[in-house]
């Protein structure tokens, strides 16, 4: 199973918890700066990790992804 598990740190710590969670599932760990619609097209799983602020995730992460 091809899993993708895409992240945003603002201090770390979500970036430490993105790790643990590729590592244990042989996953494929990218910061969403780097993630690309490929990515999105051939994972199977996706995981998304983001720090909350006011009960929402972060605005890095709410960016529009267009798929192709």
């Amino acid at each position: 199973m091809k899993i993708l598990v895409v992240y945003h740190s603002g201090t770390g710590n979500t970036k430490q918890m993105a790790e643990a969670i590729a590592k244990s599932c042989n996953g494929v760990l990218k910061s969403v700066d780097e993630v690309t619609n490929k990515d999105f097209l051939n994972a199977e799983v996706i995981v998304l990790g983001s720090p909350t602020y006011f009960r929402c995730m972060s605005a890095e992460m709410k960016k529009p992804i267009v798929l192709i």
